[in-house]
């Protein structure tokens, strides 16, 4: 090789490693030292592309589970962003240190894949590892999981200028570790009431669901559970079932026609429904699962919701589904719904929403083949919903749906609109029992100290979880197994704001915007490299 390409494909080990679920996230600030060395000394694009394509694998490697491919087609689509990093270094080289230049051009590449990248991917952040140190938890109450990850690829540039005998950026790192830190630990968010919970986890495999008179299975095993756990026990306000446990058919609207589902391996034969039907179904269904609710409870779940189309219709046109929070209240009325509006890229969309030529039949070979259905709408924004108790009063609640888990955008405009705590309803049976699941807590553990906000997971196999507006566990039940969580979900005062909320979001988009700006100008300069030498030439 005519540069040592080892050097990016060791960064991405490293990094790898740092991940909730393998190693130790210590070594996330060490994988930016090679990516240094290798850009000072010449390393070319193809070595970025290795680099890339190991690493997003690596992070990937959860979908196995899911086919055994799933990883390298993941890698394939975001490897190439290492080789963006690459550009953005040479053109940020012009103003900056190496030490600076580098996690300026990894931060902001983070932040764009995090935003625009097939809707949003942010996923395997370089702050991510972190999430169980309360230390830098503390910090995510002021900056956020995107601002740690800023500081981890600071303290990795200032490792590799000590690394060098330069000195000059030594005091940095510390002074905006402290400050962060400071801001967040002066943030209290005291609960000034309660509300009682019941999350079943029924711990059901990927089959249950499409096995023969699954439907009315499941429904039977999450009563029983329930009744079971409950014993005499005081029966709960809210009763939470994880995402897609509430199989039979639903629908938001009041329009007439017929609810039509495609089946797998059966195309263009849908299964046909009476929209009215549905309906009636639902609401009867919803009923008999939240009786045992204390007076003036909730029955909350995540489900796939369909629309109604003309009888008319040629008969291999589908109903438009989502994927939603569904809340009914004990006679079994639909009395919320949330659709979801961050969808999973080529499991619940594909790019550009599947707005281009073939996109259909794409979709239609994507579910015949792994059971995923790419063609959901995306929905608005998510608005906080409003639950009213027996006495009249009234309370907020944030929700999400399993990938909205990890964007920061969900939860934050959720909290500014004055949610007093969230639930995230999950099925992560797709994936086993293996690091997505501390990967998906490591975010909701974010999410929470940076809204301030105590959030709920109800998951079908596990982590369900309950933590504190703070990021730290309250309670929780083991991966893989079947029991119900009970609980008291904290609400805090509607009008907290954590410094996150009021201005430490901010950071990322303006900094970002900052750097491509610099870029810009020296592309257009034709600038590249670095002018002005720092330190000792390297070897």
């Amino acid at each position: 090789m005519k540069y040592p390409r080892i050097l990016p494909l060791a960064s991405a080990c490293l990094r790898a490693a740092a991940l909730p679920g393998w190693l130790t996230p210590w070594l996330g600030p060490l994988s930016v030292i090679p990516r240094i060395v290798y850009w000072e000394i010449g390393g070319d694009r193809r070595g970025d592309l290795m680099g890339g394509i190991l690493f997003w694998g690596l992070a990937f490697s959860i979908l196995s589970t899911t086919g055994g491919l799933m990883p390298f087609g993941a890698a394939l689509v975001m490897g190439g962003l290492w080789v963006f990093e690459g550009f953005l270094f040479r053109r940020l080289r012009s103003f900056f240190k190496p030490e600076f230049a580098a996690p300026l051009s990894l931060f902001t590449t983070q932040w764009l894949v995090g935003e625009f990248f097939f809707g949003g991917v942010p996923w395997a952040t370089w702050g991510l590892g972190f999430a169980d140190n309360s230390w830098f938890l503390t910090m995510a109450t002021a900056v956020g999981e995107n601002g740690v990850s800023l500081l981890i690829l600071l303290l990795g540039g200032w490792l590799w200028s000590f690394s060098r005998g330069w000195k000059g950026v030594g005091f940095l790192c510390p002074v905006l570790l402290l400050f962060a830190f400071e801001i967040g630990r002066t943030q209290e968010s005291e609960p000034v009431s309660h509300v009682s919970f019941a999350a079943v986890q029924p711990n059901l495999g990927l089959g249950a669901k499409t096995a023969n008179g699954g439907e009315v299975a499941i429904f039977q095993k999450h009563e029983s559970m329930l009744s079971a756990a409950l014993g005499n026990s005081a029966p709960p306000e809210l009763l939470c079932w994880a995402e897609t446990m509430f199989l039979l058919p639903a629908t938001l609207s009041e329009a007439d026609g017929e609810i039509r589902i495609p089946r797998r391996g059966l195309p263009g034969q849908p299964t046909v429904y009476p929209a009215d039907g549905v309906r009636d179904l639902m609401e009867h269904a919803a009923a008999q699962v939240a009786s045992p609710l204390s007076e003036g409870g909730h029955f909350l779940t995540g489900a796939h919701t369909y629309e109604p189309v003309a009888p008319e219709l040629a008969g291999n046109v589908v109903s438009p589904r989502s994927s939603s929070t569904l809340v009914f209240n004990q006679a079994g009325a639909l009395v919320g719904n949330v659709g979801k509006s961050e969808l999973v890229p080529f499991g619940e969309t594909l790019p550009f929403d599947g707005r281009f030529p073939g996109s259909p039949a794409i979709a239609n070979w994507v579910f015949e083949k792994f059971g995923l259905s790419p063609d959901f709408a995306r929905a608005p924004e998510p608005e906080p919903l409003l639950l009213s108790r027996p006495d009249g009063t009234s309370w907020s609640l944030g929700t999400a749906v399993c990938w909205e888990n990890a964007f920061e955008r969900v939860f934050r405009e959720q909290a500014q609109g004055n949610c007093q705590a969230f639930i995230i309803f999950s099925n992560e049976a797709w994936y086993g029992l293996g690091a997505e699941m501390d990967q998906m807590v490591a975010t909701t553990r974010f999410r929470a100290a940076e809204t301030g906000r105590a959030i709920l997971r109800a998951t079908n196999t596990g982590i369900t979880v309950l933590m504190d507006s703070r990021g730290k566990e309250i309670t929780s039940l083991p991966r893989g197994t079947e029991s119900v969580l009970f609980g008291e979900l904290p609400l805090v005062d509607e009008g907290v704001r954590t410094p996150y909320l009021v201005w430490g979001w901010v950071v990322s988009p303006l900094l970002s915007s900052l750097c491509l700006l610099l870029v810009g100008l020296a592309t257009l300069k034709g600038k590249t490299g670095k002018e002005k030498a720092s330190g000792p030439p390297l070897s």
